[in-house]
């Protein structure tokens, strides 16, 4: 009676080994396959049973050995083959059962290497002045009218009224004096003649009759009262009385 691993010779009481391939158990006449297709190998002589490869694994009948799936592909075990990851997925672990599905670069980011069957989309993040929903190539620019963004910025924000986007839209800046603003826009307004305003302001303060701009050394302005022997009726400017006339101090006429 021949051993696990061997079948019955030619001759009576002879026993010949299964070849790599085949298997048999005790008193066995014939060696019997192993069924790659169904993920069974024997890697070795004399085997009583084959051995199955389960996931990440195919069964290679040429060599009867098990081979890993390569990146790009999986198996889900028992069989000789493994398939490929479709459009949006990837593999790169061995360990794995099946394809995960590729990263889209969420809000904030931008795709800068785009998925492949063997490796997963690199996202990086985008930079001050440009903002993404996800899913982008490239990040779009804040460069409307008193847009601007931070780091990983989902979107681009907008300024409101008294401030202006800088020059690189990365940031929001306060209109500086005897300027104003409504808000979106990329540059503060001056304040006209007899009007003025302090820093960031969102409209300018009209300077009225017997006023007018003043100006310090510091470049700050002011509502002034115009001096004795002079008048503003708008508040553009003082100018002096005509011959034979005065007035006192903050006059209009």
């Amino acid at each position: 009676m021949c051993a696990t691993g061997s079948k019955s010779g030619p001759r009576a009481g002879s026993c010949t080994i299964c070849p790599i391939g085949k298997i048999s158990g005790v008193a066995s006449s014939e060696c019997a396959d192993c069924v790659a297709n169904q993920g069974f190998v024997s890697s070795s002589e004399g085997h009583a049973s084959c051995t199955f490869w389960g996931p990440g694994k195919r069964a290679d009948s040429g060599t009867n050995l098990c081979e890993s799936c390569e990146k790009g592909t999986y198996s889900s075990g028992g069989g000789d083959s493994c398939s490929d990851c479709k459009d949006g997925k990837f593999r790169i672990s061995s360990t794995q059962v099946s394809c995960d599905e590729c990263s889209t670069c969420g809000v904030g980011k931008f795709i800068k290497t785009e998925c492949s069957a063997a490796q997963n989309a690199v996202c990086d993040p985008c930079t001050s002045g440009k903002a993404s929903l996800g899913g982008l190539t490239s990040c779009l620019d804040c460069n409307g009218p008193g847009q601007w963004s931070g780091d990983s910025a989902a979107i681009c924000s907008t300024v409101g009224a008294e401030y202006r986007a800088n020059s690189s839209h990365t940031g929001a800046e306060p209109c500086p004096i005897n300027s104003f603003s409504t808000g979106a826009t990329d540059s503060c307004t001056l304040c006209g003649d007899g009007f003025t305003s302090a820093a960031g302001a969102a409209s300018c303060t009209f300077c009225g009759p017997g006023q007018y701009k003043l100006v310090n050394a510091l470049g700050v302005t002011s509502c002034g009262q115009c001096s004795g022997g002079t008048h503003s009726e708008t508040g553009a400017g003082c100018v002096s009385c005509g011959p034979g006339t005065y007035n006192g101090e903050g006059a209009a006429y």
